[in-house]
C-alpha cells in the first residue's frame, strides 16, 4: 500500500489501516459473541470460520493490482550503483527524506536485481537503527506487543478456566469488543 501512495500521505494511509484493523477486529468481536450466546455456532465452528475467512483474505489479496514501482524492485532507474558504503556514507546523518541512490543505466540480470535489493535493505536497516529514537522506538514496539499477546493468549487460557468452574454464559467475546471499542 506504502508503494502506491505518495510519502506525504504515510501517516493519513497509516491510521486509516489502523482503524481497519481495529474496527475488523470489533466486529469479529462482537460477531462470535452473539453467534456463540445465542447459539447459532460453537467454538469449534468458530475456528472454521476464522479459517475461511483468512482463506478469502488471501484469495482477494492476490487478485489486488500490483505494484507496478518499488523502493526495492520493479524501478524504473534499476541499475548498479558504485558501492553500499558509498551510499550509505551519502546518507548518513540525513534526516527527513533520504537521497536515492544514483544508478548507472544498465540492464540487469534477475541475480543482480536481488542483490541490490538485499544491498539496498540492509543500508536501509543501518541508516534506520543507527538512529537512537528508531531503535528505542522498536525495542518498545517489541516488548510492548509481545506483551500484548502474552496477556492475551493468558486470558484465553483463563476463560476457559472459568467455563469449566461454571455454568453460566462466557462474554470474552464482549469484552475483547470493549477494549477494541476503548482503543479506538
Amino acid at each position: 500500500m506504502y508503494a502506491k501512495v505518495d510519502k506525504s500521505k504515510y501517516k493519513k494511509v497509516t491510521s486509516y489501516v489502523y482503524a481497519a484493523t481495529i474496527t475488523g477486529n470489533l466486529l469479529a468481536a462482537v460477531c462470535s459473541q452473539a453467534l456463540v450466546s445465542w447459539d447459532l455456532m460453537n467454538y469449534r465452528d468458530l475456528h472454521y470460520l476464522t479459517l475461511g475467512s483468512t482463506a478469502l483474505a488471501l484469495i482477494v489479496s492476490l487478485f489486488l493490482p500490483s505494484v507496478s514501482k518499488s523502493i526495492y524492485f520493479h524501478n524504473q532507474s534499476e541499475g548498479n550503483y558504485s558501492s553500499s558504503s558509498e551510499l550509505f556514507n551519502a546518507n548518513n546523518g540525513v534526516t527527513g527524506d533520504l537521497k536515492k541512490p544514483s544508478f548507472k543505466r544498465q540492464k540487469l540480470s534477475t541475480r543482480q536485481k536481488w542483490s541490490n535489493a538485499y544491498r539496498m535493505l540492509w543500508i536501509d536497516f543501518k541508516l534506520a537503527y543507527s538512529n537512537s529514537y528508531v531503535l528505542k522506538w522498536s525495542i518498545w514496539w517489541a516488548v510492548a506487543t509481545g506483551g500484548y499477546y502474552q496477556i492475551t493468549n493468558y486470558v484465553q487460557a483463563l476463560w476457559d478456566v472459568v467455563a469449566e468452574e461454571s455454568d453460566s454464559k462466557l462474554y470474552n467475546g464482549a469484552v475483547d469488543a470493549t477494549h477494541r471499542l476503548i482503543s479506538m
